[in-house]
């Protein structure tokens, strides 16, 4: 026994330089096979080859894609490089039979990947960057002012820039528009009563 902790105790550093370089050595396999597995999926001339066909796309929405990409990684020395999280991704999606598509953003110079079910599911992900939502926002917010009713006025309106105007409570900042469970949506912006008033330069009162 005494023998095998002078052993340890002498050649500590050995042992540790052995488990790091099998280590590396696990590592590097895991990656070219999950590279092999992939189908090139992190060869960057295959990725430039298939961002060619949709290269005005990316440029347009190269930043929307950005933000909703499940995998992003880094270039370097023309190659491009997955974290070890993004290599468990792929390897998961892999395994499920997950339909893959790949980009390369040329601005960011970084690569982009989105995963789905389905190849339509994918397609239908992909369109829904193409949508302008600033102008769906703007196109939303005069289809409600062109729907709204006033059936009495009694000259309260339209409202005097002159006089202070109070809105009270915090629904008039952070309007609730939405219910929970199955009513419950990610609104892209919300605009409230005190952000008009706001911005059409009256005098405001705020009291929550």
């Amino acid at each position: 026994m005494s023998q095998v902790a002078e052993f340890f105790a002498n050649y500590w550093w050995l042992i540790l330089i052995i488990f790091v370089v099998v280590a590396i050595v696990a590592v590097i396999r895991a990656v070219r096979r999950v590279i092999k597995e992939g189908g090139g999926a992190f060869d960057l001339n295959t990725i430039k080859k298939n961002t060619a066909p949709n290269l005005e796309f990316v440029r347009q929405k190269g930043q929307a894609m950005m933000k909703d990409a499940d995998v992003i990684c880094e270039i370097k020395n023309g190659r491009v490089i997955p974290k070890k999280q993004d290599i468990m991704t792929f390897r998961t999606a892999y395994k499920a039979k997950y339909k893959a598509a790949s980009f390369y953003i040329a601005k960011e110079d970084k690569v982009v990947y989105f995963f789905c079910k389905s190849e339509a599911g994918l397609q239908r992900r992909l369109q829904n960057l193409l949508f302008d939502r600033q102008a769906q926002h703007e196109f939303s917010r005069k289809v409600a002012e062109e729907s709204l009713v006033l059936l009495k006025n009694e000259g309260v309106l339209p409202l005097n820039k002159e006089q202070k105007i109070a809105f009270i409570g915090q629904y008039a900042v952070k309007p609730r528009y939405q219910g929970g469970g199955s009513s419950h949506i990610n609104s892209f912006k919300v605009t409230g009563a005190w952000e008009m008033a706001k911005e059409d330069f009256y005098d405001i009162l705020t009291k929550s």
